[in-house]
């Protein structure tokens, strides 16, 4: 009875889960149809509003194509028919479609089908402002869910009335009650409601019949657990559950593949356990013989610990006499160190006297440039003078062509006589002219070829103060030449100095690997005897070792026991 309840427990919270699902999700559904229904409605609704005003709009331009006016009565008047006394018109209009329609002349009703509780119609009334601003003044149609007109909510539609010219002089309205749209969206949405609840009924009585058969199988594999957790590995697990193709199958599957794992486990661990218990008894044994061995290699350590000692104290004794060797040596290094530094100073004497030479031979670089950048520029005032020379030739062409038009003027003027006189006096002037230009210009070339000679001469000059210049660097190589000589002879002698230096260090090197040799020898005396204090803690170390060795053997049969005793709780 237990086992019944707890199945049906288990069925009532999965059919739960179900039912709130299909709860929950019926809920989002609704919502969301309801929204998609009621903006659709809207719309369609703005749309049949829209296309009722076009309707209309068009019927009355068809019955006359004149212009918008207000008469003296303030009736809206088309050309020559009057809209506000057209009232049969408008309210048939009205009542085929099912909606209300207004003629406005500005701002102002001027036509319409809307009635106060009296039945008058509300002829005279305002727009609101924000129709007026999008429609009258923007020249934009407007459209409203939810406007107020005498105190009732309308779905609304406003587009501008325009006179030939394209001026906007009013506004036709076309709306329709809310509360008869908003009724049809509730049927609507009462009728969704309704078959969404059907189906939640249904999809919940399907859920039932589906989470009990789930529960059945969840109960027979509880079953194989609670035996497993007895310590039962005899049990078979249910045919029924293991040919079962879904999740119930699968865990009753991965059940049985469990306890036939742990029944082979169970055995591993018995075998495991009688092994265990021997190989501690072995164990134990092996320590107490190696706590032994090891006190017996103690005390052969001790006597090796004795000869290091001894040794040590022959190597201080050799390491005495090899530092008086040293101290000799130091005394001949000495006396080569005070040769070298007189040697030293030789060479840098030497040295100044090479830098002396080598900024008078850089000043002398100097000035050949200097002279090379005057030649140059000698050079291009040579060049500067030809191309004068050149142009001077072009300028006493054009005189000498100038001088024979000249002479070909007057030839012409003497032939026409008297009335050639006045040509001929100007031909005058342009042949005295070209002489004149002639005279100039070979002035300018006697100038020009004394500039040639100066430059010429200065070129001379040049040459000979490079040639001086080149001799004067070849007398200061020459003198570098010797210097180097001299100080080739000092560092050979340097050289030979550093042999002698280099002699003694060897052996002073010599004397120093000696000592290195005796200190070596005094560090391995040293570290025998640290090996051997080492050598001893460890073997104490290692004693104690065997000591913890020995109590963990111990601790492993007793351990091997316990889990013996807890193995044989399994029933294989």
């Amino acid at each position: 009875m237990k086992k019944r309840n707890h199945k049906n427990g288990f069925a009532k919270k999965l059919l739960g889960m179900s039912v709130l699902q299909y709860i929950v999700s019926s809920g989002v559904l609704i919502l969301i149809a309801s929204i998609c229904l009621i903006s659709g409605m809207r719309s369609e609704a703005i749309d049949g509003l829209a296309s009722m005003a076009k309707t209309i709009q068009i019927t009355i331009d068809s019955m006359d194509t004149g212009d918008y006016a207000i008469n003296e009565g303030n009736e809206l008047i088309k050309g020559n028919m009057n809209v506000t006394g057209e009232k049969e018109l408008l309210d048939t209009l009205a009542k085929e479609s099912g909606n209300e329609i207004t003629y406005f002349y500005g701002d102002t009703r001027v036509a319409t089908t809307i009635k106060n509780k009296d039945g008058s119609a509300i002829i005279g009334t305002k727009a609101s402002d924000k129709v007026v601003q999008k429609v009258l003044k923007e020249g934009n149609t407007y459209t409203d869910y939810n406007i107020k007109i005498n105190e009732k909510p309308y779905y609304a539609y406003y587009m501008p009335l325009k006179n030939a010219d394209g001026s906007i002089v009013g506004m036709l309205f076309v709306g329709k009650e809310c509360s008869d749209i908003n009724a049809f969206i509730r049927s609507k949405i009462e009728t969704i409601l309704m078959f969404a609840v059907a189906m939640v009924i249904a999809f919940s009585i399907a859920s039932f019949f589906i989470a009990k058969l789930f529960a059945n199988g969840i109960v027979l594999v509880k079953g194989a657990l609670t035996d497993l957790e007895r310590g039962e590995l005899k049990i078979e697990v249910n045919d029924k559950l293991l040919n079962k193709k879904d999740e119930i199958g699968e865990i009753a599957r991965a059940l049985n593949n469990v306890i036939i794992r742990f029944k082979s486990v169970i055995g591993i661990l018995n075998q495991s356990c009688d092994t265990l218990l021997v190989e501690g008894e072995g164990l134990e044994s092996l320590a107490t013989q190696s706590s032994k061995t090891s006190e017996d290699i103690s005390i052969a350590i001790d006597e090796i610990a004795k000869g290091a000692v001894t040794q040590a104290s022959d190597i201080e004794s050799a390491t005495l006499n090899v530092a008086n060797m040293g101290s000799l040596i130091e005394k001949i290094t000495g006396d080569i160190e005070s040769l070298n530094i007189i040697t030293e100073a030789v060479l840098e004497t030497e040295n100044e006297a090479n830098n002396n030479m080598n900024e008078l031979s850089e000043s002398n670089v100097n000035t050949t440039n200097a002279i090379n950048r005057i030649a140059a520029n000698i050079e291009k005032t040579d060049n500067s003078v030809q191309k004068i020379g050149e142009a001077l030739k072009l300028i006493t062409n054009i005189a000498d062509e100038t001088n024979l038009l000249s002479l070909n003027a007057s030839i012409e003027a003497a032939r026409a006589g008297e009335a050639g006189r006045g040509f001929s006096v100007v031909a005058a002037q342009i042949q005295k002219l070209a002489e004149e230009s002639n005279a100039s210009a070979k002035k300018i070339d006697d100038i020009l070829k004394m500039l040639a000679e100066d430059s010429k001469a200065s070129i001379r000059v040049m040459n000979e103060v490079q040639q001086n210049v080149k001799e004067q660097e070849e007398k200061l190589n020459d003198t570098k030449t010797k210097i180097t000589q001299v100080s080739e002879g000092i560092k050979q002698c340097n050289h030979n100095t550093e042999n002698i230096n280099q002699q003694a260090g060897e052996c002073n090197t010599s004397r120093v690997v000696v000592m290195d040799v005796i200190q070596n020898l005094s560090a391995l005396s040293e570290e025998n005897a640290a090996a051997t204090e080492e050598t001893t803690a460890s073997m104490e170390e290692l004693t104690a070792t065997v000591h913890v060795v020995s109590e963990a053997a111990q601790k492993m049969q007793e351990l091997a026991t316990t889990l013996y005793d807890e193995v044989k709780f399994f029933k294989l």
